[in-house]
C-alpha cells in the first residue's frame, strides 16, 4: 500500500512538473529586458574594459540601441560590436564596446538608452540602464609573498607532523618546516567524525516529490497572483510625468559641474521637445530642433512666455552641441527649476 502511494504522488508530481515547464517554454509571456555588464570595474591603466548591452524581447520586436560613443570621450573606443540571434520565442539583441583609459582615477559610465516597438507599430518605447562607475588605477608597486602558512586536515592520529617532525600531542597538531620551502607549516590533527547516513532511492524520490510538489504549489499561487495583477486597470504615466522624472535624472547626472556641456544640452533639449509633442499631439515623429522651433509657432493653446522660453531654450541647446565655440550658458541651471515650472504651467495650462 505505501508503495502504491509513493508511485502515485511520484506520477502525479511529475505531471505538475511537466505542466510547469510547457508553461514556461510554450505560454509564458516573453518581457522586454535591458541587461548592462561592465567588466571589470576597476583595472589598470590601459587594460581593455567590456561593456556588454544586452535586449532580450519578443521575438517579432524591432530594437534600436543608442549611438554611446559620443559620450564616452573619456576612454579610448577599441572596438564596437552589435550582434542579433533568434531564439525560439526571444529575439536577443547585443551592443559590445570595449574601451580603454590611459588616466588614473574613476569615471562615469552612461546608460544605455534602448528603444523597441512591436513589428508594424507606430509607437516606440523606451527603456534605459542605470549606467556605473569604473575606477583606473596606475601599478604603484608589487609585494612579494615573503612567508606562507599551510594548514593541513586529516584523520592523522598521533602527535608527530610530516617526515617526522615532532608535534604537541595536547593541542592536537604537528608543527615542522617544509623540505622545499623555506616556510613554516602546521597541521590540524582532527579525529574522525561520526559515521553519515546512507541515502537509500527511496529517500531520495520522497525527497525529490515532496520539492516537485512544493514548487507546483508556488507555482500555482504565483500563477494566482499573476492573474490578478493582469486584470488591474494599468496606469500609463503621463506626458508631465515622463518629463519631470527625466529631469530629475538629468539633474543627478550633474553633467553641468562634470564640465560635460554637449551631453547635457542634448538630453534637456530632447526631454523638452518630447513633452511639448506629446502635450499637444504634434506627432510622434521626432524633430530637429529648426523643425520643432518652426512647428511651434502653429501650436494655439501654448502661451507667448512658454513659447519664447522653449525657442530660446532649444536655440542655446542646439549652439552647444554644434557650435565649434562655447557659447554662453549661465543661463542654464544645473538644478533644472525653470525646465520643471515650465513643463507643470504648459500642462495644467
Amino acid at each position: 500500500m505505501n508503495r502504491f502511494i509513493r508511485i502515485a504522488v511520484w506520477l502525479s508530481a511529475s505531471l505538475l512538473l511537466a505542466a510547469l515547464m510547457a508553461y514556461f517554454i510554450f505560454f509564458k509571456p516573453v518581457p522586454v529586458r535591458v541587461i548592462e555588464r561592465v567588466s571589470p570595474h576597476s583595472v589598470l591603466v590601459g587594460d581593455p574594459i567590456r561593456c556588454e548591452y544586452t535586449v532580450t524581447a519578443p521575438r517579432d520586436t524591432e530594437i534600436e540601441f543608442m549611438d554611446l560613443e559620443p559620450y564616452l570621450e573619456d576612454f579610448d573606443v577599441r572596438d564596437v560590436q552589435t550582434s542579433e540571434e533568434d531564439r525560439f520565442r526571444k529575439k536577443k539583441a547585443t551592443k559590445t564596446y570595449i574601451l580603454a583609459n590611459y588616466k588614473p582615477m574613476s569615471y562615469y559610465l552612461p546608460g544605455m538608452e534602448v528603444k523597441y516597438k512591436p513589428h508594424g507599430s507606430g509607437a516606440w518605447k523606451r527603456a534605459e540602464t542605470s549606467g556605473t562607475g569604473i575606477k583606473v588605477k596606475t601599478l604603484v608597486n608589487v609585494n612579494l609573498l615573503s612567508e606562507s602558512r599551510v594548514q593541513m586536515s586529516g584523520g592523522m592520529a598521533g602527535a608527530s607532523g610530516a617526515s617526522g617532525v615532532p608535534g604537541d600531542a595536547s593541542m592536537g597538531m604537528a608543527t615542522g618546516r617544509s623540505r622545499f620551502l623555506d616556510i613554516p607549516i602546521r597541521f590540524e590533527i582532527n579525529e574522525i567524525g561520526p559515521p553519515k547516513k546512507i541515502m537509500t532511492i527511496t529517500d531520495y524520490l520522497i525527497i525529490a516529490g515532496g520539492a516537485i510538489l512544493a514548487l507546483a504549489v508556488i507555482f500555482l499561487g504565483a500563477l494566482f497572483a499573476v492573474k490578478a495583477a493582469k486584470n488591474r486597470p494599468q496606469v500609463e504615466p503621463t506626458p508631465r510625468q515622463t518629463a519631470v522624472d527625466k529631469l530629475k535624472k538629468l539633474k543627478y547626472k550633474k553633467f553641468l559641474e562634470e564640465g560635460k556641456e554637449k551631453e547635457f544640452c542634448t538630453q534637456l533639449a530632447g526631454i523638452l521637445m518630447e513633452f511639448v509633442q506629446a502635450k499637444f499631439n504634434m506627432g510622434e515623429t521626432a524633430l530637429t530642433c529648426n523643425e520643432f522651433i518652426e512647428a511651434l509657432e502653429e501650436v494655439e493653446n501654448l502661451g507667448e512666455e512658454h513659447k519664447v522660453f522653449l525657442r530660446e531654450r532649444i536655440k542655446l541647446c542646439d549652439l552647444v552641441r554644434f557650435s565649434p565655440h562655447l557659447p554662453d550658458i549661465s543661463s542654464l541651471d544645473p538644478e533644472l527649476e525653470k525646465e520643471r515650472k515650465l513643463v507643470n504651467e504648459i500642462w495644467v495650462g
